[in-house]
Order: C-alpha cells, then structure tokens, then sequence
C-alpha cells in the first residue's frame, strides 16, 4: 500500500477489509471516508452495494448504494448486478430483472448478469428459462463452471442429487481447465456444504 496511490489504497484497504480480516464495519467506514475524500467516484458505493452490505443483510442500504453509484457512472456494470441482486434478495424479482435490462439497453454485458437470470429463472420455476441462460453462458468464454455450479445445485434442490454429483465434478474441472483455482475451490466447498444439508457425511 506504500507504493500505491490515494485513491488505490483506499481501494486495497477495503478490499483487506472485506475478504481476509472480516470486519464490514470498518470496510464500511472506508468506503465512507472514500466517497468523501473522492465525490465523483463510483467505486466506493458499489463496494458498500456489493460485499459490505449484501454480507450484512442490509440489502436496502446496498440498493441506495447502487442507486448513487448509477448516478455518478451509469456504465458501470457490475452495479446494475449488485440493484439486481439485492432486489432478489428482497424478493422483488420484477425490479431485480428490471436491473438487468437496463444495464443490457446500454450495451453492457457481465456473467453476472446471465448467472442472475438464471437464479431469477429457477425463483420462479421456469425451467425453460434456466436452461435459455445455461445455454448462453456456456456460450461465453469462462462462464461454463459458474453455470455447472448453479446447475448443481438446482438439481440437488429437486433431489437429483446422484446428477448434482456429476454435474459439481464438471464445474470444478472446467475451472481448473481455465487455470481458476481458487474458483474451483469454491464450487468443491460449495458441494461439501450441500452434501452436509443432506445428512450426507462421508460424502
């Protein structure tokens, strides 16, 4: 952080703060303290949109987050993830795809967007939809394991769990052909808590 800009310390701070040690409030208070020294920069407010707040379930105060964030770079995709996401959350799955579509009427395209589709499909049980936006993110290059993943698991939730099974083994060897390690890791943790939901402990 030494050799590292204002603004770029700022960023690495809350990063540190988010991801190793923990602790969202003091994120929280760097990101504010970045917003104040910084009032034209987006970063800040999608930062408290995204881990600080969605972590917290604070899903309100994220969506105002991402409003200002809109408002001061109305290109900056991840954004209209996180006014989509948070939306989700609430259960406002109209305003969670309004979300998306606008960020699509200004050309921007993110995995993100189809992995939120897809979870929007599956909320409201529309398989038609699920495997439309599995087909379109295996049709992007990197997407293929987060759809695997995702797919897993709505398999297992409709007890196909012998499938869900294959289908995790898939996400993580497609990560690992991508060089995604720590992704891989994930989908392999993410498997390991399903399989304790179902009582499954050797497993």
């Amino acid at each position: 952080r030494d050799r590292t800009s204002d603004r770029e310390n700022l960023w690495i701070t809350t990063a540190y703060q988010n991801l190793v040690t923990g602790n969202l409030t003091q994120a929280e208070q760097t990101c504010e303290a970045w917003a104040q020294t910084y009032p034209r920069d987006a970063a800040p407010h999608q930062v408290l949109a995204g881990i600080t707040n969605k972590s917290a379930g604070r899903y309100e105060r994220a969506l105002e987050e991402a409003q200002k964030a809109i408002e001061l770079d109305p290109d900056f995709a991840i954004v209209y993830y996180s006014l989509g996401v948070n939306n989700a959350y609430l259960g406002r799955l109209e305003e969670a795809e309004n979300a998306i579509n606008r960020a699509v009427a200004r050309v921007l395209q993110i995995d993100e967007f189809l992995m939120l589709r897809y979870d929007l499909a599956f909320l409201r049980g529309d398989q038609a939809g699920m495997d439309r936006e599995a087909a379109r993110a295996r049709a992007r290059p990197g997407a293929a394991s987060w759809i695997s993943n995702k797919e897993a698991f709505a398999l297992a939730y409709s007890g196909h769990l012998r499938q869900a099974r294959e289908m995790s083994r898939g996400a993580v060897f497609e990560a690992q052909q991508a060089g995604q390690r720590e992704r891989a890791g994930l989908w392999e943790a993410g498997e390991a808590v399903r399989e304790a939901l179902f009582g499954n402990s050797r497993e």
